[in-house]
């Protein structure tokens, strides 16, 4: 950087350094790049770019939990941006927690917030007292997590018969990192197959994913034969899979 910022001000510069004894700084004057660097993960390569470019360009960090965010999330975060259209509903949303802060109140109490972010947008959540002991433990930047709660609105009446709303809010009442979702919640690991799809190979290869991808979740396949209309659902209860892997294998 040091470099390419002396370059780029004597560029700029009618004057020359003496240094330069006033010859033009060549690109082999660029010093080494470092060897032997281990590559970025995902995660550090998501967060550079977006540090560098305000947006994700190779991919989105969520992109590891696609199928989670598939399968247990029922909103996304914009459209918790609306919760007048909510209310009643239970909810469940998850991404990335960008932004997380506790502190203590003047009068001593605990509050704090968190932003998470989905491939849609970003919504902020506020704690206050016991609900800080619940979930501070998910206040942290980078922690993938899903979010379950219901959305609330209070009926008010006056003494004199008015009726008045108090503002429709989000009520967490629980919350989950998005690495423990499938161990925790899937119980099969199901596909969907053609009856005249199945051959040897097939059946190999199914093995072969199942023996590469060891688990306590069992193996389902639902068998379709498009000719007779009719479906078979077939349990194995000796293959056994670790579900993540195994699903995206398949």
């Amino acid at each position: 950087c040091r470099w390419a910022s002396r370059v780029q001000s004597m560029s700029e510069s009618s004057q020359m350094s003496i240094f330069d004894m006033g010859d033009e700084i060549k690109e082999d004057d660029h010093p080494p790049l470092p060897t032997n660097v281990p590559e970025w993960t995902v995660l550090e390569r998501c967060r550079y770019e977006k540090e560098a470019l305000s947006i994700y360009l190779s991919g989105h960090p969520l992109d590891m939990y696609k199928y989670e965010m598939k399968l247990f999330a029922n909103i996304s975060a914009v459209q918790l941006s609306n919760l007048q259209e909510l209310v009643g509903k239970e909810v469940v949303f998850a991404g990335i927690v960008t932004d997380a802060t506790q502190g203590v109140s003047k009068n001593g109490s605990l509050y704090g917030s968190m932003t998470i972010e989905d491939y849609s947008g970003s919504y902020e959540l506020r704690f206050f007292g016991s609900d800080i002991t619940s979930f501070g433990q998910f206040m942290t930047k980078e922690l993938f997590v899903c979010v379950y709660g219901r959305v609330t609105q209070y009926k008010n009446t006056s003494p004199t018969g008015d009726v008045t709303f108090s503002p429709p809010r989000l009520k967490v009442t629980k919350m989950e990192l998005m690495a423990d979702l499938l161990a925790k919640h899937c119980t099969t690991v199901q596909f969907t197959i053609k009856l005249d799809s199945i051959t040897s190979d097939f059946c190999k290869t199914i093995k072969k994913t199942a023996a590469q991808h060891k688990g306590n979740t069992p193996l389902r396949a639902i068998v379709i034969d498009n000719a007779q209309n009719l479906s078979l659902m077939m349990t194995s209860h000796s293959l056994k899979v670790d579900p993540k892997p195994c699903i995206e294998a398949l």
